[in-house]
């Protein structure tokens, strides 16, 4: 039995590779197609670009495959099928953030900061706790690094305060 090449595209219409049609036993000399595909082999494409099948013959569409993007609404997506365009009002720049946005960003820094530190400042306060427990003088490191690490969260605090 003879047989051709036929270019095969999936269920979406994107070209995926070589398939062989068989010789119509009924009528010889033509072939029977598989389904989705063509004898017409899929045009070249570039990257970021696939060969798309549709009734009108091979076209190549842009592949946003694997691509992030945004809706109107600031949602975050993936791209997960091929050839597809991107809903509409969808843009695969990420929007400036809103002023709300940028007020909870800068809110979640300082507090982040702030935390830092209550962190860091847990080992000298626990220095300056044992040698007052003890009836020692503080070592004065301690006591220096906690005034510091206290002078830097008053500001942090202030900045807080003023955001709204």
């Amino acid at each position: 039995m003879n047989t051709k090449t036929a270019y095969q595209a999936d269920e979406n219409g994107i070209y995926i590779g070589e398939s062989m049609a068989d010789e119509d036993p009924m009528n010889p000399g033509a072939y029977l197609l598989p389904r989705n595909a063509s004898f017409s082999p899929p045009p070249r494409t570039q990257p970021g670009e696939v060969a798309k099948l549709s009734a009108e013959g091979w076209a190549i569409a842009r592949d946003f495959f694997g691509e992030v993007y945004w809706m109107p609404d600031r949602t975050k997506h993936v791209m997960h099928l091929r050839g597809t365009p991107l809903p509409d009002g969808a843009t695969l720049t990420e929007p400036e953030p809103t002023p709300e946005q940028k007020l909870l960003a800068r809110k979640r820094e300082l507090l982040g900061q702030l935390a830092g530190i209550d962190a860091y400042g847990a080992r000298p306060a626990r220095e300056v706790a044992l040698a007052m427990a003890a009836g020692k003088q503080p070592p004065a490191a301690a006591v220096s690094r906690l005034t510091e690490l206290e002078a830097q969260a008053a500001t942090l605090r202030a900045e807080l305060a003023t955001l709204t």
